[in-house]
């Protein structure tokens, strides 16, 4: 082959290398930034609806504290008027009942206030789990094995860790990702090494969902191991 053809043929694989790499780093980056947006879009809805629930709760209290100041007063005021303008046992009575009618108003605006409440959050609920099931993340604990033999020596080369697929609607978007946690050489791969290498890569996936979602089992589902056999 001549040196020139030999040259122009070297230039172009390290060309095409240079771009493949290039586009697969934009993919990655894009690939990451979707994730964080659908991990922050998560922690925003489940942070409304923590603060929706206080402010029910913080509602609810200062009325109910409202009312039962008011029947106190009520009462004390009634039972006071009676002992002091020497009402009849007739009148006391009627006074009691006017005041248990306050009370059973005060019961029908409980029972309705707390329906109301319940549907509020019911409905930031249905909210949280429509966006629960529009984003999600499965992460599968992920090895992978390489045998390489040469004259000099015979080895695999052994990575675990955990691999994440971004769905949207239950469907993949964008092509999965690997991130590997361990690299090891090893003389000998068997069923027990392939046990522990799973195992440590289970430990990985179970770490990045907590670490990334907060343990959200609702964004996040763990898939089976991948156990992938690399040609040499």
């Amino acid at each position: 082959m001549e040196p020139t053809t030999l040259l122009t043929a070297l230039i172009a694989i390290v060309g095409t290398a240079a771009a493949g790499g290039f586009f697969w780093r934009r993919a990655s980056i894009i690939q990451q930034c979707a994730y964080k947006d659908q991990v922050n879009t998560a922690r925003e809805l489940e942070k409304r609806l923590h603060e929706q629930a206080r402010d029910f709760l913080a509602e609810r209290n200062q009325l109910e504290l409202a009312q039962m100041e008011k029947l106190k007063n009520a009462r004390s005021q009634a039972f006071e008027e009676g002992r002091q303008l020497g009402l009849s046992e007739a009148r006391a009575t009627h006074v009691n009942e006017l005041a248990d009618q306050r009370k059973a108003l005060f019961d029908a605006f409980e029972t309705a206030r707390d329906q109301a409440v319940a549907e509020a959050m019911e409905k930031v609920r249905t909210e949280y789990e429509i966006q629960s099931k529009l984003f999600g993340v499965k992460i599968s604990p992920y090895v992978s094995i390489k045998e390489e033999r040469n004259l000099i020596r015979h080895c695999y080369e052994t990575v675990s860790g955990y691999q994440y697929q971004l769905l949207v609607n239950g469907i993949p978007a964008f092509a999965p990702h690997v991130v590997a946690e361990k690299t090891e050489v090893k003389k000998v791969v068997n069923s027990e090494v392939e046990r522990l290498l799973v195992q440590s890569a289970e430990r990985a996936a179970d770490a990045a969902i907590k670490m990334y979602l907060g343990g959200s089992s609702q964004f996040a589902t763990l898939a089976e191991p991948i156990i992938r056999r690399l040609p040499k």
